[in-house]
């Protein structure tokens, strides 16, 4: 590919590129609307991904909220069954030594 540079202007030797630059001229060379809408496609997209982000975040915060509160009410079940059951059977103990203890004396 050749090309010579006249005052202004590049002329090229291929005449497939030399069509192609005439055809983007004629269409306005991708510059004054394509720009527009390739800002409002990069705002929509954009837009789309932060609202995207934003409902993920969203499902994630509540997913670990009520995995905490799961785990915390499993905890304090726990906590309260083996308490319960402690003082069962050492109420059960004391008696049976109470017991025990009466038969011996």
């Amino acid at each position: 590919m050749k090309a010579s540079s006249g005052r202004n202007s590049i002329v090229f030797c291929d005449k497939s590129l030399e069509k192609q630059n005439q055809l983007q001229y004629k269409s306005g060379g991708g510059g004054g609307g394509g720009g527009v809408v390739v800002m409002v496609v990069m705002v929509v997209v954009v837009v789309v991904v932060a609202v995207v982000v934003a409902v993920v975040v969203v499902v994630v915060v509540v997913v670990v909220v009520v995995a905490l509160v799961a785990m915390i009410t499993v905890v304090v079940v726990v906590v309260v069954v083996v308490v319960v059951v402690f003082v069962s059977l050492c109420s059960w103990c004391s008696w049976w030594f109470k017991l025990s203890h009466l038969q011996f004396v």
